[in-house]
């Protein structure tokens, strides 16, 4: 069993989060919790409804919704690449191996 951190503070510090639905929210912590210790998830689709109690699921919105963000400063939507969708349906959560791994000595 993988035992893995967690950002507490993202439901109430973190804006692009808040501003998830409630489906991508869950959508968002089930590959957190899923996902190798790389933050790289080969992701069965039909498995994935399943297991979030869902009928379908755009995983190209949910990405894009994820990379959204907005600037301290003006306030205005910017990108940043939280998630990167890979060949056969894999997915890279690009900030994981830093958040899980930093400061850690190898």
């Amino acid at each position: 069993m993988a035992k893995r951190y967690t950002d507490t503070t993202i439901w109430k510090s973190q804006r692009w989060f808040k501003q998830l639905s409630p489906i991508y929210k869950l959508a968002w912590k089930y590959l957190t919790d899923t996902c190798d210790h790389a933050g790289i998830l080969k992701i069965d689709f039909s498995e994935f409804v399943d297991d979030l109690g869902l009928d379908e699921f755009d995983i190209f919105d949910f990405i894009k919704c994820c990379n959204t963000d907005f600037d301290k400063s003006n306030g205005k939507k910017i990108e940043r690449e939280r998630i990167r969708l890979l060949k056969n349906n894999t997915i890279l959560i690009t900030g994981f191996i830093k958040f899980q791994y930093e400061n850690k000595d190898f």
